[in-house]
C-alpha cells in the first residue's frame, strides 16, 4: 500500500517536535487520526492526533524541503521558528515561493487529542 500524502507530510512536519514514528489509528476522506511516538523504545512518550485535512488538500511537497531545510539548519526550536527561516534561500524556488510556504507552514494546524477531547495543536510560529 502506498503512503498518503498526508502521512508523507506529517512525518516531516512533526519531526520538528522531535516525533520518531507515527503509528496511523484511522484515515477517512476528511481526516488522519494517528499516535505520534517521540521514543521507539517508550511508547508512554507518545501523543494522539487528528489532522482535518482531505488528501487533495495537503501542501506540495515543496513545503517538505522547506521543514528538511529548517531541521538540517536547526532554524527552530520546538514550535518556534527562527527569523533566519525567512531568509534561507533555495536553489528550487524563488523567495517570494518561500514566503507562500513559510506562511502555509504558518498555518499547519495539527490537533492533539487526550482522554479523546482535543487539548492542543502541533503548529508552529515566530
Amino acid at each position: 500500500m502506498n503512503e498518503s500524502k498526508r502521512l508523507r507530510f506529517l512525518r516531516s512536519f512533526l519531526k520538528l517536535y522531535d516525533v520518531k514514528r507515527i503509528d496511523v489509528t484511522d484515515e477517512s476522506e476528511k481526516h488522519i487520526k494517528g499516535v505520534a511516538i517521540y521514543n521507539v523504545n517508550d511508547f508512554e512518550e507518545n501523543q494522539d492526533f487528528i489532522w482535518y485535512k482531505a488528501e487533495h488538500e495537503v501542501p506540495s511537497e515543496d513545503l517538505i524541503l522547506i521543514i528538511e531545510k529548517i531541521l538540517a539548519e536547526k532554524l527552530h526550536r520546538g514550535d518556534l521558528l527562527y527569523r533566519q527561516v525567512e531568509k534561507v534561500k533555495f536553489t528550487e524556488f524563488e523567495d517570494e515561493f518561500r514566503e507562500e510556504l513559510i506562511n502555509q507552514l504558518l498555518n499547519i494546524d495539527v490537533k492533539m487529542i487526550d482522554d479523546d477531547q482535543e487539548t492542543d495543536s502541533y503548529f508552529v510560529h515566530f
